[in-house]
């Protein structure tokens, strides 16, 4: 039984292509991340504002936060940035919707061709 047909498959690629800057992003910083937490190498790009300024920005902690959250370290995560516990739901929330009207756009293009 399979559970995705050729069709589910073909608009994820759909939808990754449209959106190929920022899927390309996503996915060097979920390797990077995973990178640092399997072989402590850190290649994931620096806090700018935290370069330029010498001071953490309200986003400083949110990667090692997140990769708190992939190892179920939930309260290390919150202690690293308590806005991830906004940003991912939220983040989440707004690739769902936009998949969403990706996918009716797709739908409806096929069925009046």
């Amino acid at each position: 039984m399979e559970i995705l047909s050729n069709k589910d498959n073909s608009i994820y690629f759909q939808y990754i292509k449209q959106n190929i800057i920022l899927s390309s992003v996503a996915l060097y910083s979920i390797i990077g991340i995973f990178i640092k937490l399997i072989f402590s190498i850190d290649i994931l790009l620096p806090c700018l504002w935290k370069k330029t300024f010498d001071t953490a920005c309200i986003g400083c902690g949110l990667t090692t936060a997140f990769g708190e959250l992939i190892q179920f370290n939930f309260m290390n995560a919150y202690h690293e940035n308590p806005l991830i516990y906004i940003i991912v739901p939220f983040g989440l929330y707004l690739i769902y919707t936009d998949f969403k009207k990706f996918k009716n756009k797709q739908t409806q293009n096929t069925t009046h061709e």
